[in-house]
């Protein structure tokens, strides 16, 4: 009964653990020796003209949601969008999509061991079989915003947020915007 009990309580917990896995969170690092606090405006520097792992016209549909997500997100945290020339800070928006293999070998052999004759014997029910791996191949994006000093053109904060797809589809406007806000969210207001 003990076993049973123990047995029901890590099925949740499995649950859950799987779940966080798969939500992609944003991480953000930042320069230390950088004065934020004294920033007040902000210019966004041209997008990328190509992105590494997708086709040329990605950054045609989505580079304007991704514009509007980063002037949105600054603006309501206090700052003021100017040029670059007049600004304190600029924003760079990068991405890049890699495809990705997973190897996962789940450690036991499909292969029966049964008594034979006193010995161990295999029995193998299918010829040529091997070992039970799991093979899982997806793209895996991420999305960076950086942060340059405008004097220095020192680099003072990264966020960036990595997901994988395992289907080919180009995300929404929506999911782009959002994730923009996510990162940015980690950035101190004014």
């Amino acid at each position: 009964m003990i076993m049973k009990k123990n047995s029901l309580l890590f099925v949740p917990l499995l649950l859950i653990l799987a779940g966080c896995a798969t939500h992609p969170t944003a991480q953000f690092e930042s320069d230390p020796e950088a004065d934020i606090t004294s920033y007040a405006t902000f210019g966004l520097m041209p997008l990328p003209t190509d992105v590494d792992g997708v086709d040329p016209g990605t950054l045609m549909r989505l580079g304007p949601a991704v514009t509007k997500a980063t002037k949105e997100s600054l603006v309501s945290k206090g700052y003021t969008e100017t040029t670059l020339e007049e600004a304190d800070f600029s924003v760079a928006v990068t991405g890049k999509v890699v495809p990705q293999v997973e190897v996962t070998d789940w450690g036991y052999d499909p292969f029966y061991t049964y008594p034979r004759a006193g010995r161990w014997g295999r029995y193998h029910p299918y010829y040529g079989s091997s070992r039970n791996i799991d093979i899982d191949e997806y793209d895996e994006g991420t999305l960076i915003v950086q942060l340059y000093d405008a004097s220095s053109k020192k680099m003072v904060w990264v966020g960036w947020i990595t997901a994988k797809s395992f289907s080919s589809k180009l995300p929404t406007e929506e999911a782009v915007d959002a994730r923009i806000r996510e990162i940015l969210a980690n950035f101190p207001a004014k």
